[in-house]
């Protein structure tokens, strides 16, 4: 990232950057949008932060966070996600975070999740193929591996991609029971699809909760290797 100065930033509304050459000049960095304060939109692309902070200085205004395809190898989402109750979207995909899905809950408006492409495989190609190539990995990195304990979802709910991460059957299960819990989730899609660590199979508590939310009429995918 590099040092800008913006003129009267309590106008601006949407921030977009997106790298050149793939990011490949990219040095690292922070981001911090709290003097942003009608901000509405970040949209970035290739690429590389330091951390993920910048999502606990963006305002209340914020309605989409789109990150797709970004250099946030290892990196991790807030503890405690905040409470941003006018996000709808939330687009942090093919970028190589692990770890832990927090609790969305108080996100009331939040209708898509995406987080998405955080594994690679020997046979990966696009981005994340070209985030392997960049740092080097000989194996598969780990992507999001677990769900919080006290995972839940709003009301607002449409659709959920967690596609090729490393969830686990019991990790899968708790997503799905979250979805079945949230009794206003009546119609949309879940994608559990190509999980490491066992999660490409459903345990009795997950297929329970996967028919459950098919009788409603959610679109439920999963299994499939990486």
């Amino acid at each position: 990232m590099h040092k800008v100065n913006f003129g009267n930033v309590t106008t601006i509304t949407e921030f977009i950057y997106n790298a050149d050459d793939n990011g490949d000049n990219e040095v690292g960095g922070e981001l911090n949008f709290s003097a942003l304060t009608s901000l509405e939109k970040v949209n970035l692309t290739f690429s590389k932060l330091n951390s993920l902070d910048f999502i606990n200085t963006l305002p209340n205004s914020i309605i989409a966070i789109g990150c797709p395809r970004n250099d946030f190898y290892q990196m991790e989402l807030p503890t405690t996600f905040p409470t941003l109750t006018n996000l709808a979207l939330i687009n942090i995909s093919n970028s190589g975070i692990k770890g832990t899905i927090p609790n969305l809950s108080h996100l009331t408006s939040l209708k898509t999740l995406q987080l998405e492409g955080n594994t690679t495989n020997d046979y990966v190609t696009g981005w994340r193929g070209h985030l392997k190539t960049r740092h080097s990995i000989t194996t598969s990195y780990t992507g999001l591996t677990a769900v919080a304990s006290d995972f839940a979802l709003p009301a607002t709910i449409t659709t959920i991609d967690l596609r090729y991460n490393g969830l686990s059957a019991a990790e899968v299960t708790k997503v799905l029971e979250a979805c079945v819990a949230q009794t206003s989730f009546t119609s949309g899609t879940v994608d559990v699809r190509f999980q490491l660590n066992g999660g490409d199979a459903l345990d009795s508590a997950g297929s329970t909760a996967r028919d459950t939310l098919v009788a409603r009429g959610i679109t439920v995918n999963f299994g499939g290797t990486q």
